[in-house]
């Protein structure tokens, strides 16, 4: 398959890797200077855009958890909804500076309280002929759930949570979505100190322990490099850990093993995936958001 990525993402290096190993042909892109008569010529376009839809919000910050949905161009809301925890703090208990530091993430059946939030964005899409991610950012009010950020795409780090879910290849999928294996999900972002105050390395990173199977479940930032049997990075932010489990504990519990077996000096990445989530995760229960 024919794919063109965007090189503004992040993590495109990984994910040119990955889907290279899975037999697509990659053409790299700007965004900027790209169009629509270039996207004709390519099976898939990937750009992990992120426009805000304007519709009422009440701004924050930072938002409890995320509530996103696949819109397909019929009209209708297909494959699964997702709810996503982020972690915000680059350190353990909210320790540190803010940052994407993690996301854990798991499939539901929505009530009509929380579907509720997506009433007056659904004629927008509609009217745009908009395909694919919807994201809404919200947070806890009291007895309610408010919208903070509503965008379309995804926040950054959650694409990997849906990733570890995807059976076969990533072309495919992106292509026609269908359904994910149902879990919980975590996504860790593995760095070396002091990110994020420092954005580039002083001097290239040496990671080891980086085997085939290691690499499987770990995306890494643009800048890392395989020459011969060492794996460099030129930036403190190393990668994402992503790993499923049949729950919480289990899929964090994993994402964790993956950063204890990459060796650095100076590595850090959050431990509490699992207990910052857990509190949020039974607000959501406790309000009757889900079945």
């Amino acid at each position: 398959m024919k794919v063109m990525l965007s090189n503004e993402f992040l993590y495109a290096d990984s994910i040119e890797r990955r889907m290279s190993e899975e037999g697509d042909t990659i053409f790299r892109y700007n965004p900027l200077t790209a169009s629509v008569n270039d996207e004709k010529d390519f099976d898939l376009v990937l750009d992990f855009a992120r426009l805000q839809i304007p519709v009422e919000t009440k701004p924050a910050e930072m938002v409890s958890f995320y509530y996103i949905r696949y819109f397909s161009r019929e009209g209708v809301y297909s494959c699964q909804d997702i709810l996503a925890f982020p972690l915000r703090y680059v350190l353990t208990d909210d320790q540190g500076p803010v940052c994407e530091a993690g996301m854990c993430a798991r499939y539901v059946n929505p009530t009509e309280r929380l579907t509720e939030l997506f009433s007056d964005i659904t004629p927008y899409l509609k009217d745009t002929g908009y395909k694919g991610f919807v994201s809404v950012g919200c947070n806890f009010n009291k007895d309610d759930v408010v919208r903070s950020w509503v965008f379309t795409g995804l926040p950054r780090i959650a694409l990997f949570n849906i990733i570890e879910g995807i059976k076969g290849r990533l072309s495919d999928w992106f292509l026609q979505p269908s359904i994910l294996s149902e879990s919980w999900t975590t996504s860790l972002l593995l760095s070396k100190f002091p990110y994020p105050l420092l954005s580039t390395a002083e001097e290239k990173i040496i990671l080891r322990g980086v085997t085939p199977g290691v690499r499987k479940h770990f995306w890494f930032c643009n800048g890392v490099s395989f020459p011969h049997q060492a794996v460099t990075s030129n930036s403190p932010a190393i990668g994402i850990s992503a790993a499923w489990g049949s729950t919480l504990t289990e899929s964090n519990r994993r994402a964790l093993k993956t950063c204890l077996s990459i060796k650095f000096k100076h590595k850090q990445f959050r431990t509490d995936g699992a207990r910052n989530t857990q509190k949020r995760w039974a607000r959501v229960e406790e309000l009757g958001l889900v079945e």
